[in-house]
């Protein structure tokens, strides 16, 4: 996500499901608290995770 990648190539490459990968980003959202992919990037910035 934070290189510009599509879901569908994160797929591919993860060798995960879709839903599997929606899920996990729905829980990351709801842990901290953000609404958008952007808001998500951003905090996994600030704290080093990317």
């Amino acid at each position: 996500m934070s290189m510009g990648s599509r879901l569908y190539d994160m797929v591919e490459t993860l060798l995960i499901l879709k839903t599997t990968l929606d899920s996990r980003k729905k829980r990351m959202k709801e842990i901290f608290n953000v609404k958008s992919d952007r808001e998500l990037l951003a905090i996994a910035r600030g704290k080093g995770f990317i």
